[in-house]
């Protein structure tokens, strides 16, 4: 599934890397999960997210051996307006994308996520931003290098720069 941020196409699929090395150093951004707390969280995701964002995750892997994603998503989030999207490669799979997610559901997923019970295949999204999130980090791409400058100097102890190219 292809998700247009601004400037940025960023392909959001099994096929591909995951959004932060699909864009360059200026436009993205990584922490470690633990490195947040529930109110630092807050705030990150607040400053990335001020209002409802949509959320988009693998649901199923239909072959060559069907499997269902447990995500635990319905606990955490509200889903009322959704699709789905089938894909084919190696494997057929399904894309879910949730619209109108509230800022206070992402906190909420995320530290689920934090604790270690899940480890699913997603990522927030607006028009300005993507917030990918696995069990060891948290990755926000942007068409914004004001925002990412911004968020940088703001979490500048926590920012993980081991794939920085300068």
């Amino acid at each position: 599934m292809e998700l247009k941020i601004e400037k940025n196409k960023i392909t959001f699929d099994l096929d591909n890397e995951i959004p932060f090395f699909q864009v360059g150093d200026k436009y993205r951004v990584r922490f470690g999960i633990d490195d947040f707390n529930r109110e630092e969280m807050k705030c990150l995701i607040r400053e990335v997210f001020p209002n409802k964002m949509s959320c988009s995750l693998l649901t199923e892997i239909l072959t060559p051996t069907y499997s269902k994603e447990k995500t635990n998503i319905g606990k955490y989030i509200r889903i009322t307006n959704w699709k789905e999207d089938k894909y084919f490669s190696d494997v057929e799979y399904i894309i879910a994308t949730i619209r109108e997610v509230e800022p206070k559901e992402l906190l909420n997923y995320s530290l689920y996520i934090k604790r270690g019970l899940v480890s699913p295949f997603i990522c927030f999204h607006d028009k300005k931003s993507v917030y990918y999130i696995s069990d060891s980090v948290i990755d926000i791409v942007s068409s914004s290098t004001d925002f990412i400058e911004l968020i940088k100097g703001e979490y500048q102890g926590r920012v993980n720069h081991y794939y920085d190219k300068t």
